[in-house]
């Protein structure tokens, strides 16, 4: 039996299963996709010197809300949330000093916004990398609007349905639109 949940996008991480990217990673087991694949066991862990960063690219621009960062217990005391629209041009968003590690759920700044969302760790708090075993991010809405067209897709169009699997159950996310699901119509 599977189950359906409707949600916003307010309560999606719009960075699970996302494309990552990074400046460096220590070994083969701390690559930069352990950050966004949902298992709080896998992390990204950098080379062992200052200034690495790490980069979730969400497919599209988002209006975002915020970032929740679990790190391992080597994390950055210091460090930069940057934004951007094309992976070149970046707006710090948020500036860290002297934090602590563990889990951080940081409210951004109303209007941020991209495509790309970077951590760039200034300082470590250990010898070693940094460490990060999850990089959420949760946002409000895409940044431009969305054509909403029951024809297959084309470069064109685009859909807001979107669906992804967390703890076995199935979630789709549609906007004010009928759809058929598994041969019924829903109104959502």
């Amino acid at each position: 039996v599977v189950k359906i949940h409707v949600m916003p996008y307010t309560a999606m991480n719009l960075a699970l299963g996302k494309s990552v990217t990074a400046s460096s990673y220590e070994n083969a087991g701390t690559q930069p996709e352990g950050i966004n694949d949902g298992d709080i066991t896998t992390r990204w862990g950098s080379a062992h010197k200052d200034n690495e960063w790490v980069e979730i690219d969400l497919g599209t621009c988002y209006l975002l809300d915020s970032v929740r960062l679990v790190w391992e217990a080597a994390y950055a005391t210091d460090y930069d949330l940057m934004v951007s629209d094309d992976a070149e041009e970046y707006e710090t968003v948020y500036t860290a000093t002297n934090a602590k590690g563990g889990t951080q759920l940081i409210r951004l700044p109303e209007g941020s916004k991209g495509q790309y969302v970077r951590l760039l760790g200034k300082k470590r708090n250990t010898n070693y990398g940094i460490s990060l075993y999850e990089m959420e991010v949760y946002g409000s809405d895409r940044c431009e609007p969305v054509v909403i067209t029951d024809q297959p897709s084309t470069e064109s169009s685009q859909s807001v349905a979107r669906k992804f699997i967390r703890d076995g159950k199935l979630f789709i996310l549609i906007e004010g639109k009928t759809y058929t699901i598994f041969g019924q119509k829903v109104r959502f």
